[in-house]
């Protein structure tokens, strides 16, 4: 399988290899591979966070809506985040997902990350 977040590996390992394992578990463990988007989805949140000089709320909906609300991100990117966010919510505490929603989610968290990385992303 061919490393997507290979641009990130030298840029953001801790992000890299959340990114980098939530693709590995897709066809191996769907709810490892939504737990790992979570995370990595949590991780740009927050930094973006700090990006916007605005302060978590412990709550990851409402940080996504802090984000909204600052207009320095514009709100297609946040929907999609909350997106994310209810999907991976659906797949870890119902303890399931389809093969076709974690393809989906995966897809999105490529689409943020990337989107993260060109915004608000440190180059080294």
């Amino acid at each position: 399988m061919e490393d997507r977040y290979e641009f990130l590996r030298t840029k953001d390992y801790e992000l890299y290899a959340l990114c980098r394992d939530a693709d590995k578990y897709q066809d191996i463990d769907g709810i490892i591979s939504m737990t790992k988007a979570r995370l990595a989805l949590e991780q740009v949140v927050g930094r973006c966070l700090k990006a916007c000089h605005s302060q978590s709320q412990r709550n990851l909906f409402q940080d996504i809506n802090t984000l909204t609300a600052t207009g320095k991100i514009d709100k297609p990117t946040c929907n999609q985040m909350q997106e994310l966010r209810r999907f991976t919510n659906k797949a870890v505490h119902a303890d399931a997902c389809s093969p076709k929603s974690v393809f989906f989610c995966l897809n999105m968290l490529f689409d943020i990350v990337s989107w993260y990385q060109i915004y608000f992303g440190v180059n080294k």
